[in-house]
């Protein structure tokens, strides 16, 4: 575990903390966190591998996110899902 990918864990947690109640009620969306499979979450993580990581390679080889980081990023915003939303 890395500082990068506690700092980005972080980041996520505080996103979908902040963002649940406001898509759910607000908004009126569908549920960001509803499920056993959080679309919100995962969607997250596809983005971060797709698109954010190929630009952080173009920083230098030691930028990218490797696969145990981006490990724990998912398990810290999975972590999150646990508390905002309906779920409480």
């Amino acid at each position: 575990m890395s500082v990068k990918s506690v700092i980005v864990g972080v980041i996520l947690v505080l996103f979908v903390s902040c963002f649940t109640h406001f898509h759910d009620v607000v908004v009126g969306g569908a549920f960001l966190i509803s499920d056993h499979l959080p679309i919100g979450i995962y969607g997250v993580v596809v983005f971060l591998l797709l698109l954010i990581n190929p630009l952080l390679r173009a920083f230098g080889p030691r930028w990218p996110l490797r696969p145990a980081e981006i490990a724990v990023v998912t398990v810290f915003g999975l972590a999150a899902c646990a508390w905002p939303g309906f779920n409480f």
